[in-house]
């Protein structure tokens, strides 16, 4: 009994081992893409897309998110569905690794056999991490053979869970349709390439003049433009 116990054990740490080395590669391999100088936006994000969809079952997480409208919507709509959830993660994968930059994969919970939530958190500049790094969960399924990604949960929520029920809530309405739910997966990737990646690089930016600026004047002209800039997404959203 005390010899099966072990190797339950034992497997177990195998597996969560397994699980945090796939996403310990994923990590390392999709920050070398995003922070290639060489290459363009458009060239990142389709080596980006590349890395992922092997990694990843959009299909089968597209129709949970979906929920029960996945059994009555039309097949010709549900495909366009599941296209526009496909780039939509696929962005926000993009977006969250990129947003950190540094992350590290420290811990692991296996959840039950082939289903393990991985544990990342953060690095600064110097490759460590503070004691409110943020942190990034990543859940795998599969076996060793083929893991795969199917959520991340940022800042506590698993998008994939918060999506079912948002889309959901959408559905039901008055007035909203498949069709405008589609509509919608197809703004967000947009709106993050044409909004948040550039507005995040002018607050950088403007930290980092604030920072280095010499002088009184170049301190308060600094100190504005950031105030601007916290300001900006109250104006335009």
């Amino acid at each position: 009994m005390i010899a099966a116990a072990a190797l339950f054990f034992s497997c177990a740490a195998a597996q969560a081992n397994e699980a945090e080395n796939f996403v310990q590669d994923y990590v390392k391999q999709g920050l070398v893409i995003l922070n290639d100088k060489t290459l363009s936006h458009d060239e990142k994000h389709k080596r980006f897309e590349a890395l992922l969809e092997p990694m990843t079952d959009m299909r089968r997480v597209a129709l949970y998110a979906l929920g029960p409208a996945a059994q009555t919507m039309p097949s010709d709509q549900l495909e366009a569905f599941v296209k526009a959830f496909h780039d939509l993660e696929l962005s926000l994968y993009e977006r969250e690794l990129w947003r950190v930059q540094q992350l590290r994969v420290e811990h692991s919970i296996e959840r039950a056999a082939n289903d393990t939530i991985v544990q990342a958190f953060q690095l600064d500049s110097l490759g460590n991490r503070s004691v409110n790094a943020d942190e990034i969960d990543f859940r795998v399924l599969g076996t060793k053979d083929k893991p795969i990604l199917v959520d991340l949960c940022v800042r506590g929520a698993w998008i994939a869970v918060n999506q079912r029920g948002q889309y959901s809530e959408f559905l039901q309405e008055r007035g909203n349709t498949g069709a405008k739910l589609i509509a919608k997966l197809h703004k967000d990737p947009h709106e993050f390439w044409t909004w948040t990646a550039p507005y995040n690089v002018a607050i950088k930016a403007a930290l980092l003049a604030f920072i280095l600026a010499r002088g009184r004047a170049a301190n308060i002209v600094a100190l504005i433009a950031l105030n601007l800039l916290f300001l900006a997404p109250y104006w335009f959203h």
